[in-house]
């Protein structure tokens, strides 16, 4: 089973290289989001502790889509 701090730092990896491909700063996405600049930054650490809705808002405005799908292929 995959470690919930793994998780969390790989998705705060995608989001961060997604800002940075879109020349985006970290208060630009908290203008975007209406996050504090450093919850940013908090998500883009991988902060484990850090709200499904606030990933998904973060993930929204710098174009991408968290989704889930079954690890062996199940329906």
């Amino acid at each position: 089973m995959t470690n919930t701090d793994d998780i969390a730092r790989g998705l705060g990896k995608v989001i961060r290289a997604r800002r940075k491909q879109l020349k985006l700063t970290q208060q630009d996405v908290a203008d975007l989001t209406g996050l504090a600049r450093y919850t940013i930054g908090r998500v883009e650490k991988g902060d484990a502790g850090t709200q499904l809705a606030t990933l998904g808002r973060v993930a929204d405005a710098v174009g991408l889509v968290v989704s889930l799908s079954t690890r062996y292929g199940d329906s």
